[in-house]
């Protein structure tokens, strides 16, 4: 399971002023046909049988594994179980705490991790988190998760 971190009312603050992006995202109604994909249902709500829909993908959120959270967030000093977060106790949290201690044993292929945290992926948190906290604190609405 994963965790998607936010800031309170991310999405509708991001379109009503232009921040969101479009990616396109295959379809599930596509298929593979010798190892090449094939187009997708004409039926289909998603894609009308192009293969592939629309999707925004909105600034100012970081998706995780939930391990990977709960290990952040205690080492954070914070509470995993709160409905949000102070973005300024966020901010300070981050300032003092050694990243170090996050990284744990991982095995990479790719592009992808398995098993822990890189030193990567423990800086790509504290970026993200710190952009996503100064933006909250900018927009004065806490950080959220779930």
């Amino acid at each position: 399971m994963s965790i998607n971190i936010t800031i309170k009312n991310n999405h509708k603050h991001c379109l009503e002023m232009g921040m969101a992006a479009k990616t396109q995202v295959p379809c599930q109604c596509a298929g593979y046909d010798n190892g090449m994909r094939t187009l997708g249902d004409p039926d289909c709500p998603e894609c009308g049988g192009d293969g592939f829909y629309a999707m925004d993908v909105f600034p100012f959120e970081l998706n995780m594994a939930s391990t990977n959270f709960e290990n952040l967030w205690k080492l954070l000093g914070l509470d995993v179980t709160a409905v949000g977060l102070d973005p300024r106790r966020l901010l300070k949290a981050l300032k003092i705490t050694n990243l170090d201690t996050l990284v744990r044993g991982v095995r990479k292929y790719k592009n992808e991790y398995f098993g822990g945290v890189s030193m990567e992926q423990a800086v790509r948190y504290k970026v993200k988190l710190t952009e996503m906290a100064e933006e909250a604190s900018r927009r004065e609405e806490p950080i959220v998760w779930g």
